[in-house]
């Protein structure tokens, strides 16, 4: 696999992220009150666990009907790419196309995806508490 279908496929991943990512954020009910909010854009700010764990995270399990699994990312990916395989979007289960499941760099094509995901989900909840504080 050539490096810019590599680059291809781990964009692809990271635009996909984010864009998930702010649709779930869009769904975060932000607390009442400017101390809540406050602690909301300090602990993002400070990385702090507490206030994270709380916010939408990346699931690739397939644990949802119909959600992205991993392999349905990878191959999805790779379509985006025009790399040549025999994948099947969604359903996608490990063992359905030989060359998703061969290709090295699926870890990379999924942590892409969660680490614009979470970027997403804290950007996006950290922009609309600090609109409702007015700074």
């Amino acid at each position: 696999m050539s490096d810019t279908t590599y680059a291809a496929a781990v964009a692809y991943a990271a635009d996909r992220g984010r864009s998930d990512g702010l649709a779930a954020a869009s769904w975060y009910e932000l607390p009442d009150g400017s101390h809540a909010l406050r602690r909301i854009i300090d602990g993002i700010e400070s990385g702090d666990p507490i206030v994270l764990d709380t916010f939408p995270s990346p699931d690739l399990s397939g644990q949802w009907a119909d959600s992205l699994t991993g392999p349905a990312l990878v191959c999805e990916a790779l379509q985006a790419a025009d790399a040549p395989h025999d994948g099947m979007p969604y359903g996608h289960a490990p063992g359905a196309c030989a060359t998703c499941d061969a290709w090295d760099a699926t870890g990379d094509i999924c942590d892409a995806y969660e680490t614009a995901y979470s970027d997403a989900v804290e950007s996006d909840i950290g922009r609309r508490a600090r609109y409702q504080l007015g700074d």
